[in-house]
């Protein structure tokens, strides 16, 4: 069964670490606000051209930063939405983490909802190319979830590498597939097939 895991509280998560009690230090602040504004940017510029034919400059250009504060933060333009999409999964994995009870039905129902909440953005990974980047994060992601939740005895190694794989694949692509035929099927639908799928 794909949600079998064992009760615990609910972890820390990669982007949820404890808030330090001191202030902010102006360069943190400085840096903070000029990955926003490369990021807002980013997506600006993929509302009106394919990802592939954006460049760093012209993410540059349209945040008014320079390129040496780019790399400053950035290796790659892929880095940016992964790092965007690592705070939204992460946000997702705790807040199954936090379930008072996890269940199949209830892990399944969160899942779909957090895919149809965010479908403008899937579509749009899917007409503007970079819908892989998604995937990707989406995998460390589940597989983060599954290391700390799943209760097989011989849940290790390259077992656990290419279950973590396989799930990501199949859940994720299903998604994609729904969002492009316009979601034609209604949330709690959805949420009963996924369950079915994977018990």
């Amino acid at each position: 069964m794909i949600w079998v895991t064992k009760v615990q509280p609910s972890r820390p998560h990669l982007l949820h670490k404890e808030k330090s009690v001191m202030p902010r230090s102006y360069a943190e602040s400085q840096k903070q606000l000029t990955k926003e504004s490369i990021t807002t940017s980013l997506f600006l510029l993929l509302k009106e051209k394919d990802y592939a034919g954006i460049t760093i400059t012209d993410i540059t250009k349209k945040a008014g930063v320079s390129r040496m504060a780019f790399y400053r933060n950035y290796n790659e333009k892929d880095q940016v939405i992964e790092e965007h999409m690592n705070q939204i999964y992460e946000q997702f994995f705790t807040k199954i983490g936090s379930l008072p009870a996890r269940t199949p039905e209830t892990i399944s129902f969160e899942l779909v909802g957090y895919f149809d909440k965010y479908s403008g953005l899937f579509a749009e990974s899917l007409a503007r190319g970079y819908n892989q980047i998604l995937f990707h994060s989406f995998a460390r992601a589940l597989g983060d979830f599954y290391k700390s939740t799943v209760t097989w005895d011989n849940y290790e190694g390259t077992r656990a590498h290419y279950w973590n794989t396989f799930m990501a694949a199949g859940l994720f692509y299903v998604f994609m597939n729904w969002i492009e035929r316009g979601k034609a099927e209604t949330v709690n639908e959805m949420a009963e097939l996924i369950t079915e799928l994977n018990t």
